[in-house]
């Protein structure tokens, strides 16, 4: 009998040592979740910060994308307003160049000899001719 009462001593024992270390491990097991929520929370609160300062840089760099296209709009519209004046100009140069053209004047001098074309000889006789008149 007197076994069986250690046993059932014994066995109260372990029973405890069992439920001392199952409430030691529920006490480590919060402490753990406890821990771990706190990193969690340290974990949104730094991905928030991070996802907020994104959202402003993202903002920024809308900001310049679309002054940069009004730019580029503003100087799609100079260069084209600049192609039209210069398509006017040319236009314009051109007809004065026809009109020119239209307005040449042939003028035939006479007493020029005919071996006498060759450059240099006919300037020089032509200058004679207009100096002297005759």
């Amino acid at each position: 009998m007197e076994t069986r009462v250690r046993q059932k001593k014994s066995g109260e024992e372990t029973g405890e040592m069992e439920l001392n270390a199952l409430w030691h491990a529920i006490a480590e097991g919060e402490n753990s979740l406890g821990k771990i929520l706190e990193e969690l929370r340290e974990f949104r609160k730094k991905n928030n910060e991070k996802i907020a300062d994104i959202k402003q840089d993202l903002n920024s760099t809308n900001k310049r994308i679309e002054e940069a296209e009004g730019r580029i709009a503003e100087a799609k519209e100079q260069i084209q307003q600049t192609g039209e004046v210069l398509l006017k100009l040319l236009a314009q140069l051109e007809a004065k160049l026809t009109d020119q053209e239209d307005r040449i004047i042939f003028i035939r001098i006479y007493r020029v000899p005919e071996g006498g074309e060759n450059g240099s000889l006919t300037i020089k006789l032509i200058k004679k001719l207009l100096k002297d008149g005759t």
